[in-house]
């Protein structure tokens, strides 16, 4: 009965639980240029790290995606003909299935997600 009860509680644990690090763009400029809004864009990425990966550990290696995440906000305000991206938010994260799969893995394997958002802007004269 005791041992139910301790992987019921542990399961429960694990279903609550997600682990999240995210980072939301700063712009800074001496003048507020003008612009107009083209759109928005959502993109998420799966993450699949092997032996000690960012989702499990304590470590969150940001800069191993850098150019990934770089490429796709370029791709966006390409696609929508904008000039920039500006509220850009970065979120890696692990659910609980991701948590669980690294758990049974003993950190071999560390499954997430990154998500980018973003609004697009073209500079009016």
């Amino acid at each position: 009965m005791m041992k139910r009860v301790g992987l019921l509680l542990v399961t429960l644990v694990f279903a609550v639980s997600c682990t999240t690090a995210s980072f939301q763009g700063m712009q800074m400029t001496r003048e507020t240029p003008s612009f107009n809004v083209v759109g928005e864009f959502e993109r998420t990425l799966s993450q699949h790290g092997i032996i000690g990966g960012w989702s499990g550990g304590s470590l969150i290696k940001l800069s191993d995606n850098d150019e990934r995440i770089f490429s796709i906000i370029s791709d966006e305000i390409q696609k929508k003909g904008g000039d920039a991206a500006i509220d850009v938010t970065i979120e890696y994260g692990a659910g609980f299935l991701n948590l669980l799969l690294n758990a049974i893995t003993l950190s071999i394997y560390n499954p997430g997600k990154i998500v980018i958002k973003g609004t697009i802007i073209k500079y009016t004269s």
